[in-house]
């Protein structure tokens, strides 16, 4: 997994806590 891939998966686990 490249680091740009974490990057982005942490970014949309962080939308998903603040829409749901």
């Amino acid at each position: 997994m490249t680091e740009n891939q974490r990057l982005i998966l942490d970014v949309i686990r962080d939308c998903g806590h603040q829409i749901g």
